[in-house]
C-alpha cells in the first residue's frame, strides 16, 4: 500500500451495491405491476399526461355506466369498453420493453389478457352479486341464491316454472306451511288479508302451502289465457318448490324499478 494512502475500506460495499440493485429491481417491478393493474397509469408515468387522463377517465366512466346501467344496451357496451381501455394501458406499460416495430404481438396479447381477466371477474364476482334475467318481455336484475327464510309476502322473485321450464317473474303470495283462504278480491293468510286481482285467481276455498314450497300465482298471458288452464289447472302451477327459485329481484337498481307484471 502506498505511503499516506487511507487504510479504510468499506468491507460491505459490495453487499450495499447488490442491495441497491435489488431494491431498484423491486421498485421497477412494483411500478410495472401498478401500470398493468391501474388503467391510464402507464401513460401518466411515461409522461403522456393527456393520454393517461383520457384512458383513465374513460375507464372510470365506463365502469360507472356498467354498474348503473347493467342489464341495458348501454351497460353492455360499457362492459365491452372496459377491457379494451385496459388493454391500451397494458400495452403502454409494455412499450419500454418492446421495440416499436414489434409491438403488434404484445398489443394483441394485452387485449387477450384484458378480455380474459374481465371475463373471469364477471363470472366469479359480478354474477355472484347480480344476474340479468329476461322473461315475459322484461329484463331485470336478480340477486342469485335465495334463502327461503329470508323471503316475505309480496317479494318479487325469478323462478323456473317446473312443468314448462319457462322463466317467470312473480310475487310471493304465501310462505311454506301457510294456510291460504281465498275470498272475493283477494286471500287471507292468518289474520292478514291481501288484495289480489289475478286472472283465474280462486274466490273460494283454501289451500295449505307445503313445506319447501311457495305460493306464487302465474300471470304470464300464454298460461292464463290457455284454455287448458282454468282456475283448477293453475292451482298446481302456483305451488313452486324452493329448488325452482332463481333469485330475488332487486326492488330497484340505482333508481330503476326492477319488477312489474309479465308482458306475455
Amino acid at each position: 500500500m502506498a505511503a499516506g494512502a487511507s487504510t479504510f475500506y468499506p468491507p460491505r460495499a459490495g453487499h450495499y451495491s447488490r442491495a441497491l440493485v435489488q431494491l431498484a429491481r423491486l421498485r421497477y417491478g412494483v411500478v410495472f405491476v401498478l401500470e398493468v393493474l391501474v388503467p391510464g397509469l402507464a401513460f401518466l408515468l411515461h409522461r403522456r399526461r393527456v393520454a393517461g387522463l383520457l384512458v383513465g377517465g374513460a375507464w372510470g366512466a365506463a365502469m360507472l355506466v356498467f354498474w348503473v346501467r347493467m342489464g341495458t344496451n348501454a351497460g353492455a357496451l360499457a362492459g365491452l369498453a372496459l377491457p379494451m381501455l385496459h388493454a391500451l394501458s397494458v400495452n403502454e406499460a409494455l412499450a419500454p420493453l418492446v421495440p416499436r416495430r414489434r409491438r403488434l404481438l404484445p398489443g394483441v396479447a394485452a387485449a387477450l389478457f384484458a378480455f380474459v381477466a374481465y371475463g373471469s371477474f364477471d363470472r366469479h364476482f359480478v354474477t355472484s352479486m347480480v344476474q340479468v334475467v329476461e322473461a315475459g318481455g322484461q329484463r331485470v336484475l336478480v340477486a342469485p341464491g335465495v334463502e327461503p327464510g329470508a323471503l316475505r309476502i309480496g317479494q318479487w322473485v325469478a323462478y323456473q316454472l317446473p312443468t314448462h321450464g319457462v322463466l317467470m317473474l312473480e310475487q310471493v303470495l304465501a310462505l311454506p306451511g301457510a294456510e291460504v283462504r281465498f275470498a272475493d278480491g283477494g286471500y287471507w293468510v292468518g289474520e292478514s288479508f291481501h288484495p289480489c286481482a289475478f286472472r283465474g285467481f280462486p274466490k273460494t276455498g283454501s289451500l295449505r302451502v307445503p313445506e319447501g314450497a311457495f305460493f306464487i300465482w302465474p300471470t304470464r298471458r300464454f298460461i292464463t289465457q290457455a284454455r287448458a288452464y282454468t282456475t283448477q289447472g293453475l292451482l298446481p302451477l302456483s305451488l313452486v318448490p324452493k329448488e325452482a327459485l332463481r333469485g330475488c329481484i332487486y326492488e330497484s337498481w340505482f333508481g330503476r324499478p326492477q319488477h312489474g307484471a309479465n308482458a306475455d
